[in-house]
């Protein structure tokens, strides 16, 4: 009972200690993605399935707003229904690119690619993009769609 009593108090001091705490770093806010237009506007993706085994190059370009110094390194791409039913993460490491202020967009191309699991004739995919600093802070993502001839 004590030691119990003892374990829980050191615990208690160890979620309450402030110096611990990292305070987080600027974040990347995605004003925009845009992939390849296609018909009435819907981003198509550049191969079939046809074309052979593989996934599909997607080339997306996420316009951003990131804190001046801050460096966005990464981005993380989601296709609804790989894997299950919300997705998983693929990472993809980008260009480095700084940030110019809260007020001036920057671009980053990102060279993701359809998963070869999920990768249909005249499917209609929902992705989301999220990006992440060189210091692991990460942006809210944002959704778009991309169809497949």
């Amino acid at each position: 009972m004590v030691r119990a009593l003892v374990l829980s108090s050191v615990l208690l001091l160890a979620c309450n200690d402030s110096k611990e705490y990292l305070v987080p770093g600027p974040v990347p806010q995605i004003v925009r993605v845009a992939g390849v237009d296609g018909d009435a506007g819907v981003p198509t993706a550049s191969c079939t399935p046809a074309d052979g085994g593989g996934a599909c190059p997607l080339v997306v370009t996420v316009v951003f707003r990131l804190a001046e110094g801050s460096i966005v390194t990464k981005a993380i791409v989601r296709f609804e229904g790989d894997q299950n039913d919300t997705g998983v993460d693929h990472g993809y490491v980008v260009s480095p690119t700084v940030g110019k202020g809260a007020a001036t967009d920057v671009s980053v191309t990102v060279d993701a690619a359809i998963p070869a699991t999920i990768l249909r004739a005249g499917a209609l995919y929902t992705y989301s993009v999220r990006l992440l600093t060189a210091a692991g802070d990460e942006s809210i993502a944002t959704s778009l769609t991309v169809s497949v001839p």
